[in-house]
């Protein structure tokens, strides 16, 4: 059965597209390692956020370490299963395929599902957000792969695909995958709400909220990115919203100190290749006037 989803702007996307037509929770039955030893509390237990959770241990260096992110548009902002990467058949799990190969060579590609709809989506094509470019391939089928990921080692926008500009300044995506953990299910659509909320109420027409499924880091939810410059926090919640819009999204961030360090995470790291089309990004290790702190990113 193929259901499709009515999403922003009236579009519709096909999620057996992106899920598989599967009717097995065994995808689901897979809990996040970090979950095995986790005892904080999950789903119906958590109430509304609005303080944000105090725990003694440091966010920094709990980004993933990757190059490039591919976004699905998918336009839903909660998905059926755990690992969309990982559903047999899929064009997730082709494109996974593909980008495993191009880990071996050096380059590590973050692939997720987002809440941005596709303008027309098949069985056999979507649209695909790639940052650090910040562009949005048009209808890309599984024969264009190669030639995206390709394009992506050589630092520089596919040609040989459609695609355009993206229509925003900054994008934030939110981790609102609540079959992959319960606590991003529960605080991620909070945290979404509450930023699209304030973005409207400060009229920042050029930033765009969206969700996005399990980027790593459960215990660390509300957890989220901003592009271009893949920043990465944890611990957002409606609380610090207001806080993470004016200092990031509002303001210009400097480059060597994050604009909210005590919710910092990481970000992403430059391209192996460097080219002068893709935006140049620095590591994970902040920039401090009095202390230069070495730090390694760990994935979640």
């Amino acid at each position: 059965e193929t259901v499709s989803t009515q999403s922003t702007g009236g579009k519709t996307t096909n999620r057996t597209f992106i899920m598989g037509n599967t009717t097995s929770e065994s995808n689901n039955d897979n809990k996040d390692e970090q979950c095995k030893d986790c005892d904080l509390a999950c789903g119906n237990e958590i109430a509304d956020i609005e303080e944000p959770p105090k725990f003694n241990q440091t966010l920094l260096n709990t980004a993933k370490e990757y190059h490039a992110h591919i976004i699905l548009c998918t336009g839903i902002d909660n998905w059926s299963v755990a690992k969309i990467e990982k559903e047999p058949g899929t064009y997730a799990q082709k494109l996974q395929q593909v980008l495993k190969v191009a880990a071996d060579n050096n380059l590590k590609v973050l692939l997720t599902a987002g809440s941005e709809p596709s303008k027309e989506s098949s069985s056999e094509s979507m649209d695909l957000i790639v940052y650090p470019f910040g562009v949005i391939y048009r209808a890309v089928r599984q024969e264009h792969f190669s030639a995206l990921i390709k394009s992506i080692q050589e630092g520089k926008v596919c040609e040989e695909l459609v695609h355009e500009k993206v229509p925003w300044e900054k994008l934030v995506l939110i981790c609102t995958h609540g079959s992959r953990d319960k606590r991003c299910g529960r605080i991620g659509p909070q945290v979404k709400e509450k930023l699209e909320e304030l973005v409207q109420a400060k009229s920042l027409q050029n930033v765009a909220i969206r969700g996005t499924s399990h980027i790593g880091g459960h215990k660390h939810a509300g957890v989220l990115i901003v592009y271009p410059e893949g920043d990465w926090y944890g611990f957002i919640t409606a609380r610090n919203c207001e806080e993470l819009i004016d200092k990031h999204l509002k303001a210009k961030p400097n480059s060597s100190v994050p604009p909210l360090p005590e919710n910092w995470r990481g970000k992403m790291h430059p391209l192996p290749s460097s080219s002068p089309s893709a935006p140049s990004t620095t590591n994970n290790e902040p920039q401090q006037s009095t202390e230069t702190t070495t730090a390694t990113t760990t994935a979640t």
